[in-house]
């Protein structure tokens, strides 16, 4: 497989729809044992990936049905791992949300604290002890995708330990 392959995601939107496109790449690019990751840019944690040109390449693969939950948002690594190789393909265009935790890199292949580090000088709100998480209230009262994943509590949970933070959830409408 050509070492200059591609995995470029559609990256649209903000910080948080960007992430799992962007985990979903890295565990592609596992999967693949080769690639560079493409169309990426999340300043917050210092992640820029060059955008590449791929309608000016010949031969690619468009992924438009998994990633936007036609199938829960699974992502079909195992499928596209081992046919990308048998074919003459320059690039993958992963192109959908892809908000389904079985697309990102398992915790013991890694290392989500060094790639997204605490932040602890931002002043983004709530006081010295709290954690502002931002639920996403206005895009679920206003119906704009039912895609959007219900977070497990223990994640949250997880977070107040993690960070020694009380949790204050902001529930952003209109």
């Amino acid at each position: 497989m050509d070492k200059d392959f591609i995995i470029r995601i559609w990256s649209e939107g903000n910080p948080g729809n960007i992430l799992p496109m962007y985990l979903t790449a890295i565990k592609m690019r596992e999967e693949l044992g080769c690639g560079r990751i493409s169309h990426v840019n999340i300043p917050m944690f210092g992640i820029s990936c060059e955008d590449f040109d791929i309608n000016s390449s010949i031969g690619g693969v468009h992924d438009r049905f998994h990633p936007n939950g036609k199938r829960y948002g699974s992502f079909p690594f195992k499928g596209l791992s081992k046919i990308i190789p048998e074919t003459d393909a320059k690039f993958l265009s992963i192109e959908g949300l892809c908000q389904n935790i079985n697309n990102f890199p398992m915790r013991n292949n890694f290392d989500y604290d060094n790639h997204f580090p605490f932040i602890s000088s931002s002043k983004c709100g709530g006081g010295e002890d709290e954690l502002v998480i931002n639920i996403r209230g206005g895009d679920i009262l206003d119906g704009i995708s039912p895609l959007y994943p219900m977070i497990p509590v223990e994640f949250y949970e997880f977070l107040a330990k993690k960070t020694g933070k009380k949790n204050n959830f902001l529930w952003p409408i209109g």
